[in-house]
């Protein structure tokens, strides 16, 4: 295989993992959660914009052969190593599952990504050694000149940052903060009809579950808080799901005996911390404390309401809601 043909094989290696990223963008944000260096669903979505922006960047760059004079594979086994230590620090402080390196579609563990990464610097250096340099300036017909080359590859960037820019503008999770009388964080405060039923979580007592219909946990508690759905006594019981489709949520609802409403994945994780479910109980649209992974004994929600809270307050109200920070974490 000639040098040549290893560019632009790792360029297309690129492109389809930029591609692939942006083909659910919104998913590849949350992904990049996983990694618990960017928590704020904005500076996360900004993340998501650059990274499928810069690897598209950098594989137009090989396809064309904009090499200027060795740079770019110096910035593309850069990337490499980065997105690897990256990787490695997530898989052992983190036990990270899934890289998001080719995006929602192909979900691929950190050992293979780690090797696959391995794979393309070795692919990366093999290419920089056997290519002569690039020049300064043009020499043949225009579609070899480097500035054509460079126009190619920005313009290639500029589009897909236009695009995650476009598809949710960084004002919707402003706005998302912003709601709810000034709280720091996440609102808590919803007004939803469902069933033609209006339910107004500022007003009165709720409690508010966050699910996945295809999580296992999720799935397990279904019955419990139907249980919960029966006392008279007891806050009304609302869920806000992360959905996966349509078949996936009917099946869900279907053994749910209480509201199951569809919620946007970016809004959805943030009053979540690792994974669902959590159950928040809330007050006049404010938390007064929440449960992860099951839900919470009737007794505990009940003593709860009366200030009673168990387990030393059940870590004082959770640090107060973590200090109202922007998870809820």
């Amino acid at each position: 295989m000639t040098s040549v043909a290893v560019e632009k094989i790792l360029g297309i290696v690129f492109v389809l993992a930029a591609a692939m990223k942006a083909w659910d963008l919104e998913a590849f944000a949350f992904q990049i959660r996983y990694y618990h260096v960017l928590e704020d669903p904005g500076l996360l979505w900004a993340a998501a914009v650059a990274s499928v922006a810069w690897e598209t960047l950098l594989g137009v760059a090989l396809v064309v052969g904009l090499r200027l004079k060795g740079w770019t594979f110096a910035l593309v086994g850069a990337t490499l190593i980065g997105f690897t230590g990256l990787i490695l620090y997530a898989w052992a402080f983190y036990d990270l599952q899934d890289c998001g390196c080719f995006g929602s579609l192909v979900p691929l563990g950190p050992a293979s990504t780690t090797a696959k990464n391995v794979v393309l610097l070795a692919l990366t250096a093999l290419a920089w050694r056997g290519l002569p340099r690039g020049q300064p300036h043009a020499s043949g017909n225009l579609w070899q000149h480097p500035y054509f080359k460079a126009g190619v590859s920005a313009g290639a960037c500029v589009l897909v940052l236009v695009a995650g820019i476009y598809r949710v503008p960084f004002e919707d999770f402003l706005a998302e903060k912003d709601a709810g009388g000034g709280q720091d964080g996440p609102s808590l405060v919803f007004k939803i009809e469902h069933e033609g039923e209006t339910y107004d979580t500022s007003r009165g007592e709720y409690l508010l579950a966050f699910l996945s219909d295809t999580c296992d946990e999720c799935q397990a508690e279904i019955p419990l808080v139907n249980d919960l759905t029966l006392i008279p006594e007891f806050p009304k019981v609302l869920a806000f799901m992360l959905v996966e489709n349509d078949e996936t949520l009917e099946l869900f609802r279907e053994r749910a005996e209480f509201p199951c409403i569809t919620m946007d994945l970016m809004e959805w994780f943030q009053y979540i911390d690792e994974a669902p479910p959590r159950f928040y109980l809330v007050r006049d649209g404010e938390a007064v404390c929440y449960w992860d992974e099951h839900v919470p004994p009737i007794e505990e929600v009940l003593a709860a309401r009366e200030g009673r809270l168990l387990e030393t307050g059940l870590a004082d109200a959770n640090a107060e809601i973590a200090t109202r920070s922007p998870s809820h974490g």
